[in-house]
C-alpha cells in the first residue's frame, strides 16, 4: 500500500517538527546523546597565552564599577584588543564580567555586542567557543532560556546568532527527561533553528545550524534541509507515520472484515483509494478540490 502524506516541502519540515518527540523516543543512538544531565557541557580548550596584567588589571576596575559607562568600556576594550594574544585572558574576563552583571539580560546583551564587533574571522575567532560554553549556566533560568531564544531569533550578526545557537544546543540537547517533559524543549528549539537557519547567510554558520538540529534530535529535518529533493519515504519521521497510518487501516480493516456495515464501507473505500495514490495524483485530486 502507498501513502503519501506529504505535498509540499515546507509540509515535510512541519511533518519531521511534530514527529520529533517520537523519533527521539525511539530512536536509542539518539536518546543515548540527550539523556545526560545539562551540567556535562564540554569546556573549551583554551590556548596558553601570554598574560597582560595591565589589561586584567583594568577589566577588574571597570567591573567593579558597575555602571553603564563602564560596561561600553568593557565592550570597546574588547574589540580593541580582538587579535592580541597577550590579550585573550583580558577578554576572557570581560565577557566574565558582563554576564556577572546583577541584570543578567543586559548582561548577555552586551556580550552579545562584543562579539559582534569583533572583525576576526569566525573560524579564526576562539572566543566564540569560550562565549558559548559560559552562556550555558545562564540557561538554568527558564525566563533567561526564553529570552536567549528570542535573541537568537532576531540576531542580524552572524557570531551573536551562532554563539547563541550553539549554547543553546549544547545545553538542550544534554537535559534529560526530568527536566524536558516530552521533549518540548528540543522540539521547539529545533524549530526555531528552522527559522534561524534561512535567515543566516553565511554558509559556515548554516552548516553548524544543521549539526545543532542534528544534536537535537532532529536528524530529518537536517536531512530535509541539505536536501530538500530527499524522496521524503527515505526520512525516519516520515516512514513513522506511513507505517502507523497504514496499520491502522489495516487494523480498522481486519476489525469489519465480513460485517455488512455500508457506512464503515463508504468511509474506508475513499480512504483506500487515497492511501494508493501516488504524490502526483494526490496533488492533482487536491487541487481540483479547491
Amino acid at each position: 500500500m502507498k501513502l503519501w502524506p506529504i505535498a509540499s516541502g515546507v509540509l515535510v519540515v512541519g511533518l519531521c517538527a511534530t514527529a520529533f518527540a517520537m523519533v527521539v523516543r525511539s530512536d536509542p543512538s539518539t536518546r543515548a546523546t540527550t539523556t545526560a544531565t545539562a551540567t556535562e557541557a564540554p569546556k573549551p580548550k583554551l590556548r596558553d597565552t601570554p598574560h597582560d596584567p595591565a589589561a586584567e588589571a583594568r577589566v577588574a576596575e571597570l567591573a567593579a564599577q558597575g555602571n553603564v559607562l563602564s560596561e561600553h568600556e568593557l565592550v570597546e576594550l574588547y574589540h580593541l584588543w580582538a587579535g592580541q594574544d597577550d590579550k585573550v585572558w583580558a577578554r576572557r574576563e570581560i565577557i566574565d564580567a558582563l554576564l556577572a552583571m546583577p541584570d543578567k539580560k543586559r548582561g548577555l546583551k552586551r556580550v552579545l555586542e562584543a562579539l559582534a564587533g569583533d572583525t576576526t574571522p569566525s573560524d579564526d575567532d576562539e572566543m566564540l567557543a569560550y562565549a558559548s560554553e559560559k552562556l550555558g549556566a545562564l540557561w538554568t533560568d527558564d525566563k533567561l532560556y526564553g529570552y536567549g531564544r528570542d535573541l537568537m531569533m532576531v540576531q542580524a550578526d552572524e557570531k551573536p546568532r551562532a554563539v547563541l545557537t550553539r549554547s543553546l544546543v549544547d545545553y538542550t540537547s544534554r537535559l534529560d527527561e526530568k527536566a524536558d517533559p516530552e521533549y518540548q524543549k528540543r522540539t521547539s528549539l529545533a524549530s526555531d533553528m528552522v527559522d534561524v537557519y534561512y535567515q543566516s547567510k553565511d554558509e559556515g554558520s548554516r552548516e553548524q545550524m544543521l549539526k545543532g538540529i542534528d544534536d537535537l534530535g532532529g536528524r530529518d529535518m537536517a536531512k530535509f534541509m541539505r536536501d530538500p529533493t530527499i524522496d521524503p519515504k527515505e526520512l525516519a519521521s516520515v516512514r513513522l507515520h506511513i507505517d502507523t497510518t497504514e496499520q491502522a487501516i489495516a487494523d480498522l480493516d481486519d476489525e469489519f472484515d465480513g460485517e455488512a456495515d455500508q457506512d464503515w464501507d463508504g468511509m474506508l473505500g475513499p480512504l483506500r483509494e487515497l492511501a494508493g495514490l501516488e504524490r502526483e495524483e494526490l496533488e492533482d485530486r487536491l487541487a481540483k478540490q479547491d
